[in-house]
């Protein structure tokens, strides 16, 4: 009896509190960039895993490509605005990379670099953080 209880009450109310990041899509170049990132939504005071999976126009994943992202707040002088994380790719087409901690509340940039060969190409992805209550 507990068994079945568990199975019809406990798991469906944990996997509904089981969050799924929100993939963002957006063209990169010729590229279709699919970015999410965990925490969802991103925080003050802690860093993410920024995860970036990239297709051609015609949905071809792109493994052989080079990313890198660089976060700062466009309203704030800080010393680290202009470090680069490098992020890594893996066998199924995902390239991964970690941020800095995100300091305080506001509009944060991310600015994505994509290389794929012909030459680089970037667009900057905008979030608005909260400070935390």
């Amino acid at each position: 009896m507990r068994y079945k209880l568990f199975t019809m009450v406990v798991l469906p109310l944990l996997s509904a509190c089981e969050q799924s990041p929100t993939v963002r899509t957006e063209s990169i170049g010729s590229y279709i960039a699919q970015i999410s990132h965990q925490p969802e939504p991103l925080q003050v005071g802690f860093d993410a895993e920024l995860q970036l999976k990239l297709t051609t126009e015609e949905g071809f994943e792109q493994r052989e490509c080079r990313a890198h992202f660089r976060q700062y707040m466009p309203d704030m002088d800080m010393s680290h605005d202009n470090d680069v994380v490098a992020m890594k790719a893996n066998s199924a087409g995902m390239y991964t990379g970690r941020t800095r901690t995100f300091s305080m509340g506001g509009l944060w940039i991310i600015e994505l670099t994509v290389d794929c060969g012909p030459g680089p190409v970037t667009t900057t992805l905008s979030y608005n953080l909260e400070w935390p209550e």
